[in-house]
């Protein structure tokens, strides 16, 4: 059976689909970089996880827990044009059937000069839901439907009061990248996201000249880093709320 949804924002016929195959690093601690081999990201989903990472909220007016969540996906959508799906049908057991029409749970002070992804995945978490990167459009899901899909542990409901509310931990991340150094997606990826990421002083050196081409979307934060220094053969221990980009075992 087909899913139902709500389309948040009118999809532009044509997009490209972006081929499934991650990029990779080339020159793992060499002196001048070379163009790493892998599959470009398609200009649509770069430009969705950009506006997300870097865009500022401003403009926004009213009182955000009176406001719909469609009303503020529109705003989202007419603002930096992103698009967005609600996938309806998945909530049809939640908590919050209704969710277009559901309000978010939470009082603020000041929205102007919060990233994007910060505003949207606070609003949503407040009502058990989770944005979901895609190719061409940013998914609405249930929080447990998108934990499902990546591999982490659903938690279970001992009561009828839903699941959990808040951003999973460790955030789901998006690294969509062309020919970047590897140190600077390592910092944007701790910036965007509020993680601690140290690197070692006796492996920045590895760092140096690697230059990565690749797309990872909704990954755990963990993996996301592991797959990462991967590319420059250094490995990440995490300690607490820390990941620590380490040599070796790591240990």
């Amino acid at each position: 059976m087909s899913r139902r949804f709500v389309v948040a924002a009118v999809l532009a016929a044509g997009l490209l689909a972006v081929p499934g195959a991650p990029g990779r690093a080339q020159n793992p601690g060499g002196d001048a970089p070379r163009k790493p081999v892998g599959v470009t990201p398609d200009p649509a989903l770069l430009k969705i996880v950009s506006t997300l990472h870097n865009q500022k909220i401003t403009g926004f007016e009213g009182d955000l827990s009176a406001t719909t969540l469609s009303d503020i996906l529109n705003f989202l959508s007419k603002r930096y044009d992103l698009p967005f799906i609600i996938m309806t049908e998945e909530f049809r057991n939640e908590p919050n059937p209704n969710i277009a029409d559901a309000r978010p749970k939470l009082a603020a002070s000041r929205l102007d000069g919060l990233t994007v992804y910060r505003f949207l995945t606070t609003v949503l978490g407040s009502v058990g839901a989770v944005p979901m990167v895609r190719n061409d459009h940013i998914e609405i899901v249930p929080r447990d439907a998108a934990l499902r899909e990546v591999g982490l542990p659903v938690p279970p409901r001992t009561d009828d009061s839903g699941p959990p509310v808040g951003p999973i931990n460790p955030p789901l991340v998006n690294v969509v990248v062309e020919e970047r150094p590897l140190p600077a997606v390592l910092t944007e990826l701790a910036r965007v996201y509020d993680v601690n990421v140290v690197v070692e002083a006796r492996v920045q050196q590895n760092l140096k000249g690697v230059v990565v081409t690749e797309r990872l979307l909704n990954v755990p934060a963990d993996t996301a880093l592991e797959l990462l220094a991967g590319q420059a053969g250094l490995s990440v221990v995490r300690k607490g709320n820390t990941f620590r980009v380490t040599a070796g075992s790591g240990n």
